[in-house]
């Protein structure tokens, strides 16, 4: 008798294996039948969508008419034919031009004709600006001009008159020169003693110093004279300046033309570029639009030129 450990009925390892390894092949027989019948169920439905769409009925094909058009025939003739085409544009004046204040101040004359669509004409006075203050400064400047002139006139007397006190100073040293030469002679001689001599050289010095002292009158009279004639251009200047302001003071119409707008009124207070008006010529207008390239090419697609066209 085979005694057993642990009990009569308990199995062998070996026998354990083989019934693990049967249920193993029992698992994988049953995997392979259920692939098996879901590879055969597509397989059948897909056999059965593909006879279905073999065996459908076909549906009639209907014959492709061709259009007939009715149709008026006509005798082709040669003629020179011209596109009209229509588009938007903008009329604009060639000639314009804004009026605007050129010197500051206070409106004294507006112009009836100063009115958005009324024709002016070249010259007309449209705008005139108080000119009391800019009077004021062309008087003052033509005071200083006189002022200055006489101030010239003056110099240009002292400078003529420092000519003629060089002139005889030079006189006076060339006299005194002569003297003293004479004197030195007489010396020598022991026919004049040496204090006359010193005398007359005392004399030819300060003769000497007045000619330096009269060349020197005459040098910075000469730059006051270009000193006052560069005053006089400065106030000359100044003068037209007062004159051009004073002419300013009246805004006038440049060329005929159409009011286009109007910004002023009597007694406004108006500054240095303040636009007062605008005007336009309309005698000269221009038309501007836009084409396309296709409108373009059709109008110079011609041998006749685009110009009066």
């Amino acid at each position: 008798m085979t005694l057993h450990r642990g009990g009569d009925d308990a199995p062998s390892g070996d026998e354990a294996k083989t019934a693990r390894r049967r249920e193993m092949n029992s698992a994988l027989l049953r995997g392979v039948f259920q692939l098996a019948l879901v590879v055969a169920f597509v397989g059948g439905a897909a056999f059965a969508v593909r006879w279905l769409m073999d065996t459908r009925p076909s549906a009639p094909q209907q014959a492709v008419a061709e259009p007939v058009y009715a149709v008026r025939a006509t005798k082709a003739q040669a003629a020179v034919n011209q596109p009209s085409i229509n588009v938007f544009g903008e009329v604009s004046a060639r000639r314009s031009v804004e009026l605007r204040a050129l010197v500051a101040g206070k409106t004294a004359y507006v112009s009836e004709k100063l009115i958005v669509g009324q024709a002016v004409g070249a010259g007309d006075l449209l705008v005139s600006i108080d000119d009391f203050s800019y009077r004021g400064a062309m008087v003052e400047a033509r005071a200083n001009l006189a002022e200055a002139t006489a101030r010239l006139a003056e110099a240009e007397a002292q400078l003529a008159a420092n000519e003629k006190d060089l002139e005889r100073v030079r006189e006076q040293v060339a006299l005194a020169e002569r003297d003293l030469t004479r004197a030195r002679e007489l010396g020598r001689r022991n026919t004049l003693s040496e204090r006359t001599i010193d005398e007359r050289e005392l004399t030819l010095v300060q003769r000497r110093q007045q000619l330096e002292a009269a060349e020197s009158a005459k040098t910075i009279q000469e730059a006051r004279i270009l000193q006052q004639s560069a005053t006089m251009e400065r106030l000359a200047w100044r003068v037209e300046q007062a004159e051009r302001d004073l002419e300013d003071t009246a805004l006038r119409a440049p060329f005929d033309a159409v009011v286009r707008s109007e910004n002023v009124g009597l007694g406004k207070r108006l500054g240095v570029n303040d636009v007062v008006a605008q005007l336009y010529q309309a005698d000269v207008l221009d038309v501007q639009f836009t084409l396309s390239d296709s409108q373009f090419g059709r109008l110079s697609s011609g041998a006749a030129p685009l110009l009066d066209r």
